[in-house]
């Protein structure tokens, strides 16, 4: 099989958890694909790459306004989606 033209890419190595690496693991294999292949999606993910260009510049220009880095910023973002979440949930009995 020839190869096709793709991308440059390089090759990065780095060190995390056993927890996170087994937890990495068993998502990639749970959604059919390759370990690297989900850590590339995730990195990817975290760059706002294959967003159209304006819902990422919005999204870099609220992260600018609100004094954020990236990584404070989506744990913002899912903290609010959470408080969202938790409004939308039927009221839980007491005892």
């Amino acid at each position: 099989m020839g190869q096709r033209p793709s991308e440059e890419l390089e090759l990065v190595a780095t060190r995390i958890p056993a927890a996170v690496a087994r937890n990495l693991e068993a998502m990639a294999e749970a959604e059919g694909r390759a370990t690297s292949s989900l850590a590339r999606v995730i990195i990817e993910n975290f760059f706002y790459v294959g967003l159209p260009p304006q819902m990422r510049m919005a999204l870099e220009e609220d992260e600018k306004q609100l004094g954020m880095n990236r990584r404070d910023y989506i744990n913002h973002l899912l903290f609010e989606r959470m408080r969202v979440i938790e409004k939308s949930a039927p009221a839980k009995p007491k005892k």
